[in-house]
């Protein structure tokens, strides 16, 4: 199989025999959640965990021995000792100059390097201060080329003109432009986008023809460096421009694998030559990750733990995947790709929603899902190394981990296919990772509840589990393991592990928002002082503040208008029993009872529930039914209202199940009990949780003082 071959697609009898084992692992571990079979069960997934990862590390020493016998046997005097050459992309957003200039010279040493690409994200003055870094570090072998529309943007337009005509007007909102063009049948989508690239692919190959870097430079042994800079968006924007620029790159440099990371990150001078030269031993690999350190480990206690938390659960955890060649998440910072396996699919990572929504915060997550479902092995290489920046303040850090979960839970959920493909290992650790954590969260709200705990937990367990990955740690990784010592090894699991349940339990919550990620260098350390107000929270409540987006939609006020209508029929469901005496309208009969001034126009509105669900029906219908009228698409109606048939339900009916699960989970948690209406303290015994006993000092209270 050459180098730049495909996979084969999975068998049937793959994908069920995978999804099989999958349901049943499922149940089985609902049930063990449940009714514990072992009064270990913290130590016993902390001891699998630790089998995984050494086999994924003992499959990465086997891979590298397999490495250095290859390269003693190659012909040293035909080059510089190196088997394969390959291409570097970092991105960055306003990086702080003193570390991005540490990141690009840590590329130097590398030897298999043979071009560097630079993307900044924006073309304002404060961002082409990382321009000027990159000159000062490459200044005589760097370009610069400056993208006046993102070439993501570019692709979107392109391929919108080609499927909907060039009469098309798209909406100001992406995603609204994402969500009709998702509605087009997969065929159409597919050749427009198609044609787009071809297009775009094209216009870049022009323009980096006129700044005479289509081919490879004639200095010998000089690193040519492309800076690229396009207006602001966000690092998937610029992500995708270094991805095409590096599709038309390769094509004349003849290179067939890429590095990708970010402009806080620094490698070891044998970090990138080490998972590019493992990957080519595997023309099944699309991708590879190395393990994550932190640079900046000693500036705080927070960046010292935060340091520990990389060496012990996070290598860990990106390892259990390794060891069936199936990672779930190539970081961004430390991730190697074969350009065979994206050069169909970053489109689609490009243009991925989620129930509607853009999604910018699993960049790095989607793109390793898309290559695990074209059945390529994604593997993780524990031991090479690149230290990345980790957040100095708390709060930074808790923003890190959630943007993190978001994505996590995007990717687990929205694409079952991977987990049939690849086998229940993934699937298992992807169910225990967020299970686990959930379970927690619930346990924890129980007993604060009702005193009961609801699961066997020890913490003789939990403390047999610190030490294991201690021990683990120290005994595989002991140069990492001191660089951050011993009683930060094992602090930094209770660091990561205690607010995790609350992290993954709000993140669920606040799933689609978004962001750059972890805030740059150059932008400074945030002040504590409301701090809590930045912490993200669901987006409604936020939505009422801000300002409204100008020019307006010329529907916008239907929108309004239906939220109204739900907003009162919302309302008058919660308080029925009270609302009932003024349903009727003023004067009704009989017209003694009815002589309310809130049954008087307008005040009748607030109580109209029967008129407002037939208008929010009558206003719905017309919302739907406008875009594709007024697009005039007669060919694509017919697939795009199959489409909607599908996608709509999901719409509706998934919000009731949330609401109608978190009801019946108060329910279950005595949320609906007698109190405070009935206070009667001989009804409520002091219970042994913390709410239990704070009901029944409330209760007693009010006794002693109506008595």
């Amino acid at each position: 199989m050459s180098l730049s071959s495909k996979p084969p697609p999975p068998s049937l009898l793959q994908l069920v025999w995978n999804t099989t084992l999958c349901i049943v692992l499922g149940i089985a571990i609902g049930i063990c959640g449940l009714r514990s079979i072992t009064n270990w069960p913290v130590t016993a997934e902390a001891a699998f965990n630790c089998a995984l990862s050494e086999w994924n590390r003992r499959k990465g020493i086997r891979r590298i021995k397999a490495l250095e016998a290859r390269s003693r046997q190659a012909d040293v005097e035909k080059g510089d000792g190196v088997q394969v050459r390959y291409m570097g992309s970092v991105v960055g957003y306003r990086e702080d100059p003193a570390l991005f200039r540490r990141c690009l010279e840590s590329y130097k040493p590398s030897t298999g390097l043979g071009l560097l690409l630079v993307g900044i994200d924006g073309n304002d003055r404060e961002d082409l201060d990382m321009a000027a870094v990159v000159e000062q570090v490459y200044p005589t072998s760097t370009t610069y080329v400056a993208i006046e529309e993102p070439l993501g943007l570019m692709t979107l337009r392109l391929t919108e003109a080609h499927a909907f005509g060039s009469s098309w007007k798209p909406s100001e909102s992406i995603e609204e432009r994402l969500e009709d063009l998702h509605q087009l049948p997969e065929d159409v989508r597919t050749e427009a986008s198609d044609f787009a690239m071809r297009q775009v692919l094209k216009k870049t190959r022009d323009i980096l023809a006129n700044h005479n870097v289509l081919e490879p430079s004639n200095q010998p042994g000089e690193l040519q460096v492309i800076c690229f800079h396009q207006p602001h968006v966000c690092k998937k924007d610029i992500m995708f421009t270094n991805l095409v620029a590096s599709l038309v790159l390769r094509q004349t440099h003849g290179l067939e694998f890429i590095w990708t990371s970010d402009s806080d990150t620094l490698v070891l001078p044998d970090t990138t030559d080490k998972v590019i030269g493992a990957m080519t031993l595997d023309p099944l690999i699309g991708g590879s990750s190395v393990t994550l350190g932190i640079h900046n480990a000693q500036e705080n206690w927070i960046t010292r733990l935060g340091a520990a938390v990389y060496w012990s659960e996070m290598a860990i955890t990106r390892s259990q995947n390794g060891a069936v060649d199936a990672v779930d998440c190539q970081p961004g910072p430390c991730a190697a790709f074969r350009f065979a396996a994206i050069e169909d699919i970053i489109f689609r990572w490009y243009t991925q929603t989620s129930l509607g929504i853009r999604t910018i915060v699993n960049e790095d997550r989607h793109l390793t899902t898309l290559l695990l479902l074209q059945n390529y092995k994604v593997t993780f290489l524990s031991t090479a190394l690149a230290l990345t920046d980790t957040p100095p303040t708390l709060v930074r850090w808790l923003l890190q981990q959630l943007r993190w979960a978001r994505a996590a839970h995007i990717e687990r959920f929205q694409y079952p296919r991977a987990y049939a493909i690849h086998g229940p290992v993934l699937f298992v650790n992807a169910l225990v990772r967020h299970h686990s954590s959930l379970c927690v969260a619930l346990c924890a709200a129980r007993y604060a509840w009702d005193g009961r705990l609801g699961m066997s937990l020890t913490p003789a367990d939990v403390l047999l589990r610190v030490a294991l990955f201690g021990a683990y740690n120290a005994a595989v990784h002991p140069l990492r393991a001191a660089s951050v010592g011993p009683a930060a090894l094992v602090l930094a699991q209770l660091f990561y592990q205690l607010p995790l349940p609350g992290i993954v339990l709000w993140s669920t919550l606040t799933t689609l928002q978004g962001g750059w990620g972890t805030q740059m260098r150059a932008a400074g350390v945030a002040p504590a002082k409301g701090a809590l107000r930045r912490l993200p929270a669901p987006a409604f409540p936020r939505a009422l503040l801000r300002p409204a987006p100008k020019p307006l939609s010329p529907t916008a006020w239907i929108d309004g208008l239906r939220g109204l209508a739900a907003l009162i029929v919302t309302v008058d469901h919660l308080f029925w029993s009270e609302l009932t005496p003024i349903f009727p309208g003023y004067l009704s009969r009989p017209a003694a009872q009815n002589t309310s001034l809130l049954q008087l126009p307008p005040f009748r509105l607030l109580s109209a529930a029967h008129a407002m669900v037939p208008l929010f029906f009558v206003l719905s219908g017309l919302c739907i039914a406008l875009g594709p009228i007024r697009a005039r698409r007669a060919k694509t109606l017919l697939p795009a209202l199959s489409s909607a048939a599908f996608r709509r339900p999901l719409r509706l009916f998934l919000p009731v199940l949330a609401v109608a699960l978190a009801a019946q989970l108060l329910h279950a948690l005595g949320a609906y009990s007698a109190w405070p209406w009935l206070d009667d303290a001989d009804a409520l015994p002091t219970g042994p949780s913390p709410a239990a006993h704070a009901r029944y000092l409330a209760a007693a209270a009010r006794t002693a003082r109506s008595g």
